[in-house]
């Protein structure tokens, strides 16, 4: 999987990245390697951390935006949710491929 990491208001290092990329390999086991993904990463007043991890596949996108104090904290929950639209996404497709059985 290809991935892409943008920093707003601050820098990407590198345990970031190399945490990011741990994270969203693990979801690599549906999308593959030809697969694309960006994370980005904001950090705002009040001591907001916002990661967004945009991931596209064969035409389809899924996208999790998730905002706490912890950047790390961020990351996990927004694999997480894209975790949770991957399988309601498998679901609905196995669904649809036995109605027409």
């Amino acid at each position: 999987m290809n991935i892409k990491y943008y920093g707003r208001f601050m820098d990407v290092s590198d345990s970031l990245r190399d945490y990011a990329e741990k994270k969203i390999n693990k979801l690599d086991w549906f999308f593959g390697p030809d697969s694309e993904a960006q994370a980005k990463f904001t950090l705002e007043r009040g001591g907001k951390n916002i990661a967004e991890i945009t991931i596209t596949h064969r035409g389809m996108l899924f996208r999790a935006e998730e905002i706490s104090t912890d950047m790390y904290a961020s990351i996990d929950s927004a694999v997480d949710k894209i975790s949770r639209q991957i399988r309601r996404h498998r679901t609905k497709l196995e669904k649809k491929m036995r109605e027409g059985a």
